[in-house]
């Protein structure tokens, strides 16, 4: 008799193996940055007619979908955050301008950009991390979390 694995662990499992989390989290992104006019629209709507409008929301929306997760597969080493967001984000946190923030700011601000869990964790005894090891290690954490 075959044993049945624990569904919710083998999703995630799937999840974490394609990346899922990520699409959706890229796509999330690209919603709120081009903020297509009904982004909700999926089929046609119950009670549609031809040429309603709800219908010609609905396709533009899949279309807005279809091109985005095209321009995804075309580029997955592109991150939707440049440099000048990741500097932008170390200013948000150092106000007063000393040049270093608290690890666990580090850590809040990986969690912010969706990033769970760092593929480069800073050294355990570390308080503190600079301005430019922020942007590196921010940057680098980008690019590995957007690669296949």
């Amino acid at each position: 008799m075959a044993t049945i694995g624990d569904p919710r662990a083998e999703a995630e499992v799937y999840l974490k193996q394609n990346n899922v989390k990520q699409l959706f989290r890229d796509l999330g992104t690209k919603l709120m940055f081009e903020r297509p006019t009904d982004p909700n629209a999926c089929g046609r709507p119950r009670g549609a007619f031809p040429g309603d409008a709800r219908i010609q929301n609905a396709a533009a929306a899949r279309r807005f979908l279809l091109k985005t997760l095209e321009e995804m597969q075309e580029d997955r080493s592109a991150s939707f955050f440049t440099d000048q967001d990741v500097r932008a984000c170390f200013q948000a946190l150092d106000p007063n301008n000393t040049g270093k923030v608290s690890v666990q700011q580090y850590d809040h601000a990986l969690k912010s950009l969706g990033i769970e869990e760092p593929k480069h964790p800073l050294n355990p005894q570390q308080k503190t991390i600079d301005k430019d090891q922020f942007i590196q290690n921010v940057s680098l954490e980008l690019k590995m979390e957007s690669s296949p």
